[in-house]
């Protein structure tokens, strides 16, 4: 209301790397981890972040990340051979900005 705000983003952005659970098995050999790996990003402003009563406000950007990273428990199974370990491990790491924290008035 009788001022000026910046613009709104709304930006979803998924990338997916996925090795086949089997693809490393063997028979009287050697093979290395077999890795699944999962990413998702998402960037998200809120609509009304914003918004403002005869002033200026900067942007409020709320943020959100997940990173799993996977290694199937069957990945490195060999026959009459040697393989390496396995590893499981899942983090999550969450930020936000709460999306009324930029409003002004005056």
């Amino acid at each position: 209301m009788n001022g000026t705000t910046t613009s709104t983003t709304n930006t979803t952005s998924t990338s997916t790397t996925t090795t086949s659970p089997w693809s490393n098995a063997t028979m009287n050999g050697t093979r290395t981890s077999t890795t699944s790996t999962t990413s998702t990003s998402t960037s998200t402003t809120s609509p009304w972040s914003n918004a403002t009563m005869n002033g200026t406000t900067t942007s409020t950007t709320s943020t959100t990340s997940a990173t799993t990273t996977t290694t199937s428990p069957w990945s490195n199974a060999t026959m009459n051979g040697t393989t390496t370990s396995t590893t499981n491990t899942t983090s999550t790491s969450t930020t936000t900005t709460s999306p009324w924290s930029n409003a002004t008035m005056n």
